[in-house]
């Protein structure tokens, strides 16, 4: 028989997800569970805000009790710190006593009672991002470890770990490989944050990661939303579960800093997102402490339904615009008519490739992003770091043929100075930006830098120098829908800038790409206020007032029958 292009490659596809996949029955829909990480308001800590175990067991019979496990959050996930800094005699991961003093598998088997099941936190490199053994010539013993233990759910970061596709890929498969051989059903969640994971994705996980970390706030939220933007194809169910592509956690409102602080429009707009983009739904914090708003969008039984709709057809970009979304660090400052950005650090590991800097290159003295391009520099000469492009003839605000302002030295003790005639140290704000200030004796925390020679990275305690990407056009709205299994469609109309705005689903490139062409009347309902909104033609545009600075509005459109 002939088969048409498209039908060819989904059947490749789904061949290659059976052959070489995961058939763990796990991933027919989005994951969603709860995860240590960012777990601001968590208390009595050891250092990770695990309170000895049993918080794991708290918030599962919180879970259990409030109706968050009936609407689909099905695991308690342990992020790092759970385990010690060597291996025992045999090879195997050891449990920290401190954080299980009555043992990793009591927790486990506690967890199990409520119906929930438990995950764990490793790396495919040599070590995690806390410096515990990671997979890398250990994979068979690791997988064994979690299939020992009854665990559930793991997710394999890359911190210390190749950033070369193939060798990612490689060591990915080892532990997919592992993890099939115990015959425990186990979700394997990727945590390499790039979107190249996503073409190759289902061959390996029930989950990819392809952004960075969200925990600094609004642009990481907004990275990830654009570089999911035209992943879609790639998720979905399989036949022997399913996989999806991962972005990162959801966020409370107060996260982030400055411009890029997390408001409560901004946190339901995340969820939005990743209910039409069907990603995973990874809650964080202590759910008893938490604001009963973020409770009631976490919960939001409508847009879950979205979420985890039992086709997993991709999202559609349905506004006739291309452009990708402006973020806060897209913007060039308001003094400058330049397009660079302020310099920051960020968690090591998240962005790896615009993490790492090479001394010396493309001129003496010069700190070089070979990725972006990128340089950091003194803006105006004076005090403000930033990320420029690299000038290398005619000379700076140092002078003509001077460019003392892109000029470094890393001198003993961690300081890096400036070439300029200052030589004052590069001080980390507590924004996460840069300033150069006076040199403090002893040198404090904020200017004590290492440079790791394996990595290329510039590191100040734990945060990483993170170049900026040089900005592309972009726009401050969207309209992006998701079909779902009744032939309805889930949209998300969304506004980023400083006013409200209309944002508007015209019949061409919004109500046509949903198939609505032939169509007298639609049905509206906002998925948030829970009502019908009346009927629309989708012969005409239909306009939303959206409230600025990263609201969002989720409506369902149905055909009239």
């Amino acid at each position: 028989p002939q088969f048409g292009p498209m039908l060819l490659c989904l059947l490749l596809a789904l061949f290659c997800a059976c052959v070489s996949g995961l058939d763990n029955s796990y991933g027919r829909t989005p994951g969603m569970y709860w995860n240590s990480d960012y777990c601001t308001n968590c208390t009595k800590s050891p250092g990770n805000g695990f309170e000895e175990g049993d918080f794991f067991v708290y918030i599962a019979r919180y879970l259990n009790t409030s109706g968050l496990q009936k609407l689909g959050y099905r695991f308690v996930n342990s992020d790092s710190l759970w385990n010690l800094k060597t291996r025992n005699a045999s090879g195997y991961w050891q449990v920290d006593p401190t954080v299980f003093p009555k043992g990793l598998k009591y927790v486990v088997d506690q967890v199990h009672s409520f119906g929930l099941g438990f995950g764990l936190y490793g790396d495919r490199g040599i070590y995690d991002c806390n410096g515990n053994p990671g997979n890398l010539g250990h994979e068979t013993k690791d997988a064994d470890f979690l299939a020992s233990m009854d665990v559930d759910f793991y997710k394999s970061d890359s911190c210390s770990a190749s950033g070369d596709h193939d060798v990612a890929f490689s060591e990915y498969g080892k532990m997919r490989d592992a993890l099939n051989a115990t015959g425990r059903h186990i979700w394997f969640a990727l945590c390499g944050w790039n979107p190249w994971y996503a073409p190759v994705g289902k061959t390996l996980g029930n989950s990819w990661r392809v952004g960075p970390d969200t925990g600094s706030g609004w642009t990481a939220v907004l990275t990830n939303v654009n570089n999911n933007m035209d992943l879609g194809k790639y998720a979905g169910p399989t036949a022997g579960g399913g996989g999806w592509n991962d972005m990162c956690l959801l966020l409370t409102p107060g996260m982030g800093q400055a411009n890029n602080k997390m408001s409560f429009d901004r946190h339901r707009t995340q969820f939005n997102f990743y209910c039409v983009m069907s990603a995973n739904l990874a809650l964080t914090g202590n759910l008893t402490a938490l604001d009963p708003a973020v409770l009631q969008t976490w919960s939001n039984p409508e847009a879950i339904a979205v979420n985890q709709d039992p086709l997993g057809l991709p999202h559609v970009r349905l506004d006739s615009s291309t452009l990708l979304l402006r973020t806060p660090d897209d913007a060039p400052r308001e003094d400058s008519n330049f397009s660079y950005t302020s310099a920051n650090v960020q968690e090591c590991g998240g962005e790896p490739e615009q993490q790492q800097w090479v001394f010396d290159q493309p001129m003496a003295g010069f700190l070089f992003n070979k990725a972006t391009k990128i340089c950091l520099n003194l803006e105006d000469c004076k005090t403000h770091v930033i990320f420029d492009g690299c000038t290398t003839t005619g000379g700076t605000c140092a002078g003509h043929g001077k460019y003392n302002n892109e000029q470094w030295i890393l001198g003993e003790g961690g300081r890096l100075q400036t070439a300029m005639p200052t030589h004052g140290c590069v001080t980390v704000q507590a924004d996460r930006t840069l300033d150069v200030a006076a040199c403090a004796s002893p040198l404090a925390p904020a200017q004590t830098w290492v440079y790791d020679n394996a990595t290329q990275q510039l590191k100040n305690g734990d945060l990483c120098l993170t170049s900026a990407v040089p900005p592309a056009p972009t726009t401050d709205t969207i309209v992006l829908g998701k079909p779902l299994a009744d032939k309805s469609w889930a949209v998300v109309f969304f506004n980023n800038g400083p006013a409200a705005a209309n944002v508007t689903c015209d019949p061409t490139s919004c109500f046509g790409k949903m198939g609505f062409g032939q169509v007298a009347q639609l049905a509206v309902r906002d998925l948030w206020q829970h009502r019908d909104l009346g009927r629309v033609s989708p012969h005409e545009p239909y306009s939303v007032p959206v409230p600025p600075l990263g609201a969002s509005v989720l409506l369902k459109f149905a055909v009239v029958q």
